[in-house]
C-alpha cells in the first residue's frame, strides 16, 4: 500500500508540476518507548505512524478544500475530513503515546507535497486533483487498516484500525460519489 500511495503521490506531483523524475522522500515518523515495545510489533506501529500522519494530512487537505473549492460538495467534504480526521489525529495520537510511540506532528514529506500541489489549484481544476487523490488515498487507507487487522497484534490498535476502516470506508464511498458528479474532470 505505501508503494502504491508513493506511486500516487509521485503521479500528483508530476502531473501537477511537469517535472520529471522528482524524488519523493519516503517518511515514516515514530519510535516505541517507554517499554512498551513488547506489546507492538513493527505492523502495529507502522500503522500508527502512518494513520496519524495521514490524518493530519487530511486535515490540512480539507482546510485547503474549504478555500480553493468551486464546488459545494467539494467543500463540504473538505469539512467532513476536518472533522474526522482531527479526530482521528486525538484518538490515535493517545494510543501511540499510552503505547511508547511519539506520534508524528506532520503529515509525511510526500502528503506535504500533495498539499503544496493542491494549493496550486483552484475551481473545477482544484475539485478534479483533490476529488481524485481522495479516492485512491481513502482506497490505500483501507488496504493500510486491512493489513493492520491482519498483521497486527495490538489488540488496542487493531480495534482503533478496525473502527477507522469504516470511517475510511464512508470516505471512499462519499469521494466516489462526487468525483463521479464532477462533470469537467
Amino acid at each position: 500500500m505505501r508503494r502504491l500511495r508513493a506511486m500516487l503521490v509521485a503521479a500528483v506531483v508530476l502531473a501537477a508540476t511537469g517535472a520529471a523524475g522528482a524524488g519523493l522522500a519516503s517518511g515514516n515518523g515514530g519510535s516505541a518507548r517507554n517499554g512498551h515495545e513488547h506489546e507492538l510489533n513493527a505492523q502495529d506501529r507502522m500503522f500508527l505512524t502512518g494513520a496519524i500522519e495521514g490524518a493530519r494530512f487530511e486535515v490540512r487537505g480539507g482546510v485547503i478544500a474549504k478555500s480553493h473549492s468551486g464546488s459545494g460538495r467539494v467543500k463540504a467534504f473538505g469539512r467532513l475530513m476536518i472533522k474526522d480526521h482531527s479526530q482521528e489525529v486525538r484518538d490515535l495520537s493517545s494510543l501511540a503515546r499510552r503505547l511508547g510511540v511519539h506520534p508524528p506532528g506532520e503529515p509525511s514529506p510526500e502528503q506535504q507535497k500533495v498539499l503544496w500541489v493542491f494549493s496550486h489549484f483552484h475551481g473545477s481544476a482544484f475539485d478534479c486533483t483533490y476529488m481524485a487523490y481522495e479516492y485512491a488515498d481513502h482506497t490505500a487507507d483501507i488496504g493500510e487498516a486491512e493489513v493492520e487487522l491482519a498483521e497486527g497484534e495490538n489488540h488496542m490498535v487493531k480495534h482503533a484500525a478496525s473502527h477507522w476502516l469504516q470511517v475510511y470506508e464512508e470516505h471512499l464511498s462519499k469521494a466516489s460519489d462526487i468525483l463521479l458528479s464532477l462533470h469537467n474532470c
